[in-house]
C-alpha cells in the first residue's frame, strides 16, 4: 500500500470542508453585496422621486398669484393657489398640492389629480408673507426617512 499514489479520505474530506467553508463565505458576501446595492438603489429612487416633487411644487408657487393656507384638524398636509399662467399642457388655475395617505398629489382645477410622490411620511407646507416653505419627508422601505426642505416667494 505504500507505493500507491493518491489521496487518502481523510485529505478529501478536509479539501472539501475547506471549500465548503470558502464557498459559505463568498455567497454570504454576494448576498450582503446585493442586499446593499438594493437598498441604496430603493433610496435613491425615492430621494430623486421626492427631489423632482419639490422641484415641481417649487417651481409652480413661483408662479403663484395667490396662495391659501388650509388648516385642517389634524396637521397642514396641503396647500392651494392660484396660478397666474396656465400653459399648453395644463390649463388649470387652481393648484392644491396635497398629502393622501402616503402619496403627494398634485389636485388641478382642470387636469385633474395626478401622483407625484409614493412613500411620503409627512408633508408641511408653511406660509411667511410671501414666501412658503415646504417639508416633504419620505419614508424608506427598509426603514429610516429622508426630510427634504425648499422655500420659495410668489414672483407675481
Amino acid at each position: 500500500m505504500r507505493g500507491r499514489k493518491g489521496f487518502s479520505l481523510i485529505e478529501l474530506i478536509v479539501v472539501i470542508v475547506i471549500m465548503g467553508i470558502i464557498g459559505l463565505m463568498t455567497f454570504t458576501f454576494f448576498g450582503n453585496s446585493l442586499a446593499a446595492y438594493l437598498t441604496v438603489k430603493n433610496t435613491n429612487r425615492i430621494f430623486d422621486e421626492g427631489l423632482l416633487s419639490l422641484e415641481r411644487m417649487t417651481r409652480e408657487i413661483r408662479d403663484a398669484d395667490t396662495v391659501n393656507f388650509p388648516i385642517t384638524a389634524v396637521s397642514n398636509t396641503s396647500i392651494t393657489f392660484t396660478r397666474k399662467h396656465a400653459t399648453p399642457q395644463d390649463a388649470s388655475t387652481s393648484i392644491t398640492f396635497r398629502r393622501n395617505g402616503n402619496l403627494l398629489e398634485r389636485v388641478g382645477d382642470v387636469s385633474g389629480t395626478r401622483v407625484l410622490a409614493g412613500n411620503v411620511a409627512s408633508f408641511s407646507p408653511t406660509i411667511s408673507g410671501k414666501n412658503v416653505h415646504l417639508s416633504l419627508g419620505l419614508s424608506l422601505t427598509g426603514g429610516g426617512a429622508i426630510v427634504l426642505q425648499s422655500s420659495s416667494a410668489a414672483r407675481n
